[in-house]
């Protein structure tokens, strides 16, 4: 959708651009050389209060949504920051940036985030008496976590609703090894 907006909390992505709207802040990540080893991602932050930030972000958006080019978009924010915004500009590693979105599962009993090189997964079990005991694994090896990706990428709802003993097995049968 090419009109979401940026609220905070949100992520926006395209082939061109991640960008992730916090409280206080706007981070923009160039994804032209994600993942690949030797290359440069370009890293962009604006950081102020949430009034300041909020007409910016809608401007942000639908830059983001336009694929605007890394000059351009670095440009524009370090004009906005003008206005009294706080910039910031560096460059992340290529290898260290997710080529891929992350995968994010946000139910009452589970909550997990997958990348290609990272997992986390915390299991939530209710007790007899009402108490809540959260139990987290995540992936030994970026390897690991390459397969658990696949594999929630190919099962997007099953991991909303698995608990600690049956996400195991399923990653058991792919060869994904966790740790708590």
């Amino acid at each position: 959708n090419d009109t979401a907006p940026l609220a905070i909390g949100t992520t926006l992505e395209t082939a061109l651009w991640r960008a992730h709207r916090y409280s206080g802040a706007i981070r923009l990540t160039a994804l032209g050389n994600a993942g690949k080893r030797g290359k440069r991602c370009l890293h962009l932050s604006l950081v102020g209060l949430d009034a300041e930030l909020e007409p910016v972000a809608a401007w942000i958006a639908a830059a983001v949504w336009a694929d605007a080019s890394e000059a351009l978009m670095a440009d524009m924010l370090a004009d906005v920051a003008l206005a009294g915004l706080g910039y910031h500009r560096s460059e992340l590693r290529g290898v260290d940036v997710h080529p891929e979105p992350e995968i994010d599962v946000r139910g009452d009993l589970v909550r997990a985030t997958l990348t290609s090189r990272e997992a986390m997964v915390t299991h939530t079990a209710v007790m007899a008496s009402g108490l809540r005991h959260d139990s987290h694994l995540r992936a030994v090896k970026p390897v690991d976590a390459a397969k658990a990706y696949a594999w929630a990428k190919a099962h997007p709802d099953a991991l909303g609703t698995m608990d600690r003993a049956g996400f195991l097995r399923e990653m058991d049968k792919i060869g994904a090894r966790f740790t708590w």
